[in-house]
């Protein structure tokens, strides 16, 4: 596995032929951006396992340290934990928006969903107006059908069950 700043620069020296060297620093400046202001946090807490103080996971960072093998080991370098934090925001940034158009391409193949989705709509908001935040709620088909998307085309390429030594 590769940490990110590994990984970055691979990348970087990919692309050096296609970027000019603004390019290139700008990708640099942003990962030391990045890494300034997780690093600290995703250090203090593989700390406060380390030294017993979380016993339970609450959050995905939770998850990726307290991951073990049947040595009891931790299955992730605190490297490998930086990579993933890093990887998974800035996946984050431009995922959503592609889900969104993957649930649409979804529903076009499938024409008696897109229906369902735009009765639904009718249905809870009319077609006269725009929907609200406060219609979400009733807005079930939709739900499920984004759901479904997500679980299609999952934003993050990383999924912690399936680690392994």
């Amino acid at each position: 596995m590769f940490t990110w700043r590994k990984n970055t620069r691979g990348h970087v020296s990919v692309l050096k032929h296609f970027l000019n060297k603004g390019h290139e620093k700008i990708v640099e400046d942003a990962t030391n951006v990045l890494e300034k202001y997780n690093n600290p946090i995703i250090e203090d807490r593989i700390q406060q396992w380390r030294d017993g103080k979380k016993h339970e996971p609450q959050d995905l960072l939770d998850v990726f340290v307290s991951l073990t093998g049947d040595n009891g080991t931790p299955l992730l370098s605190a490297d490998e934990n930086k990579a993933q934090v890093n990887e998974i925001m800035i996946t984050a940034v431009d995922k959503p928006s592609n889900n969104l158009e993957w649930a649409l391409a979804e529903m076009l193949n499938n024409p008696e969903t897109l229906q369902k989705a735009r009765d639904e709509l009718d249905t809870v908001v009319g077609k006269d107006r725009l929907v609200q935040e406060s219609g979400f709620p009733q807005l079930n088909y939709i739900k499920a059908c984004a759901r479904e998307a997500f679980r299609l085309h999952p934003i993050a390429q990383f999924n912690p069950p399936h680690v392994r030594d």
